[in-house]
């Protein structure tokens, strides 16, 4: 990951940057976070570029401290629930994450819904605690999973960046593969090849 060059102009610092979110740091000691480019005019000085956070904090942009990055995405726990990122098809290169390039999917949806209300249908990519998940990932073991889904503190549980599981669900890349019972997993719609290579993360607890 390169911070951005010294040399690059504002009004390129603002074509690698804009619309996107990126990583900064505030201060030579600070850690890595999320920021969005903010531009203000000055009479004198003419274009400002400033940087802010998800805490609406802002900062003057430092091209040392800046650097221009795309998260990996995919399966990404958010509070109660995984949801699934995934980068559309498009033509316009961006250095960045943006919210305009990326989509929002959520495994069993009518079950998050249930437990956390319809405000689940406003979550977009653009949502804060999504570009948090997004950007500082965190991943349970399935024996991890089913302790927050039998406590009700979790609908379903992101294992990986590709494995998402409910109660009795599983889903690979955003697609249902299989079902969970009797601790076995069920492949839905015949035999699907991916199964033999997730078994290995439910640790024991589920089978072929």
């Amino acid at each position: 990951m390169k911070a951005i060059p010294e040399s690059l102009c504002v009004e390129d610092v603002g074509q690698w940057l804009h619309g996107g979110w990126f990583l900064f740091k505030s201060s030579e000691e600070g850690t890595l976070i999320p920021g969005r480019l903010v531009r203000e005019y000055d009479d004198n000085d003419g274009e400002i570029l400033y940087i802010r956070d998800l805490d609406d904090g802002l900062f003057p942009l430092k091209r040392k401290w800046t650097f221009p990055f795309w998260p990996a995405c995919g399966a990404v726990n958010l509070e109660g629930y995984a949801v699934h990122i995934a980068r559309t098809q498009m033509r316009m290169y961006r250095r960045t994450y943006n919210d305009q390039c990326t989509t929002v999917h959520i495994p069993s949806k009518w079950d998050v819904m249930k437990a956390h209300g319809s405000r689940v249908c406003n979550v977009t990519p653009a949502s804060p605690s999504v570009i948090k998940a997004v950007f500082s990932p965190r991943y349970y073991s399935y024996e991890e999973a089913v302790r927050m889904m039998d406590k009700g503190e979790a609908v379903s549980v992101a294992l990986t960046p590709y494995i998402i599981v409910t109660e009795d669900m599983v889903y690979y890349r955003n697609r249902l593969i299989a079902s969970i019972k009797d601790g076995k997993l069920v492949p839905i719609g015949g035999p699907i090849r991916q199964l033999g290579r997730i078994i290995k993360f439910f640790g024991g607890r589920v089978r072929l």
